[in-house]
């Protein structure tokens, strides 16, 4: 069940100031009950020209907590007046259910902030989101593509006939998880700190049965619609079988490869820097954009907090808010875009599909740290079946046939391997709960760094 977000306050006005410029919240009110959505008036004075808004938060008590905490919103869950602001009365519309907060039951004494910065102010930034339109089908020349600073991601043509992918900004993270988190396994998760120095582009959804069709000519699944997520793919396919299976020694990949086509058909736009190249992430490119700045098994900052349903299946609420898996999918897929985002506006980063990513299952089976890691890789003679084998998987499944995959008696539920940090390997034989999340990253000849 949906669980929306009741704010019980009227504004707490508040003001926010920067030389003469300042920025007033002046009203709060909120649609309920027909919806959750969140109408902020403010005020803009004192600006020498026009100005956008560059951060929006709220201090508030959540749930039954009793400490008060300020917290971020996503900017890509915010609608109405952000940019190009002159002096005046404004309104911004929050919409909860594309936040990570719409798991929060309750928020009361309600106050937010807003920051605004003076266009003239702001350094000229990259777009936010690159959208291909692959309408044209297999056999087009050319799939176009553009950048945009701002969209709707859950309109129908995202999950079909056009690719969206996410601007994801370089940081520092903790990667993997710590000592103490529940149902971690010790033998695949070595907690290290991990530095991202370049943007990338991510897809906000999985890669859906539409998509694939309209890149590869092969038809999706034919009791799926368009907008399920493709499963059943190997890493060959998305790579191809000679030079696309020795990462990290190379980024090239095979022509006739799923990412071959998207580097040889979609030209980037202005915006878009020289070197960046379509592929799948690095183990450490997809648990950035999971967590989305979060330190919590899940990405909507919850912990584990397991119970037994009366059907026997491992449950827990903070998954069950962001992820389909075995408790909640009744052992099928279901159409991208249903769970709530994280505050990177990503969508299915736990459960759905085991999402593959360029890692290798290498000698000491541990995550790689350190500044951009390529992760580990093995000689190409050692690869059989194309290379197919021992990449590692991130994100878990809707199916708890996937516990299959963690073994080393540790509790086998699938809540333990939905976690942010859990690892595991394609396998031959598992390849129906594996999809992918395409990736426009630095990569150039040398593996890009």
């Amino acid at each position: 069940m949906k669980t929306a977000t009741l704010i019980v306050a009227t504004a707490l006005c508040s003001a926010v100031s920067f030389g003469e410029t300042a920025v007033t919240v002046t009203s709060v009110r909120q649609n309920w009950p027909w919806d959750s959505k969140v109408t902020i008036g403010y005020t803009l004075s004192g600006a020498a020209g026009k100005c956008n808004i560059t951060s929006v938060s709220v201090k508030c008590r959540p749930g039954r907590e009793y400490a008060y905490s300020t917290v971020p919103l996503s900017l890509s869950a915010i609608r109405g007046d952000i940019a190009g602001v002159a002096n005046g009365a404004h309104e911004i519309v929050w919409d909860p259910a594309l936040d990570a907060l719409t798991n929060v039951i309750r928020i009361v004494d309600v106050q937010f902030e807003l920051s605004v910065a003076e266009e003239s102010a702001v350094v000229p930034s990259k777009p936010e989101y690159l959208v291909i339109d692959l309408s044209g089908g297999a056999t087009a020349s050319s799939w176009p593509a553009t950048a945009v600073d701002s969209l709707d991601p859950t309109a129908d043509e995202y999950k079909t006939t056009k690719l969206v992918l996410r601007r994801i900004r370089p940081g520092t993270f903790l990667q993997s998880s710590p000592a103490d988190e529940p149902y971690r396994n010790p033998r695949f998760e070595n907690q290290g700190e991990v530095t991202l120095t370049n943007d990338y582009w991510i897809g906000v959804y999985e890669l859906t049965q539409r998509q694939y069709e309209l890149m590869t000519g092969v038809p999706g699944a034919p009791n799926q619609g368009g907008a399920y997520p493709r499963h059943s793919i190997k890493f060959s396919d998305v790579r191809g079988i000679e030079v696309g299976k020795l990462w990290p020694k190379s980024s090239d990949v095979d022509e006739d490869s799923l990412v071959g086509r998207m580097r040889s058909k979609v030209s980037l736009p202005a915006g878009i820097p020289d070197g960046w190249k379509f592929d799948l992430p690095t183990e450490a490119q997809w648990e950035y954009a999971c967590r989305a700045g979060t330190d919590t098994p899940w990405n909507n900052g919850k912990s584990i907090n397991v119970y037994t349903n009366d059907a026997g299946f491992a449950c827990d609420d903070g998954l069950d808010a962001v992820g389909w898996y075995a408790a909640n999918s009744g052992g099928n897929l279901h159409k991208v875009g249903l769970r709530m985002p994280n505050r990177f506006g990503l969508y299915d980063m736990h459960g759905s599909l085991w999402e593959m990513t360029l890692g290798v299952v290498h000698s000491t089976n541990w995550p790689i740290h350190g500044v951009e890691p390529l992760g580990a890789g093995y000689p190409a003679e050692y690869f059989p079946d194309e290379g197919d084998s021992y990449r590692v998987a991130r994100g878990g499944c809707y199916t708890n046939k996937a516990e299959t995959y963690y073994t080393d008696g540790l509790p086998e539920t699938a809540v333990a391997m939905c976690r942010a940090s859990a690892r595991s390997r394609i396998y031959r034989t598992e390849r129906n709960y594996v999809g992918l999340r395409m990736v426009l990253r630095y990569s150039l000849d040398n593996a890009g760094h």
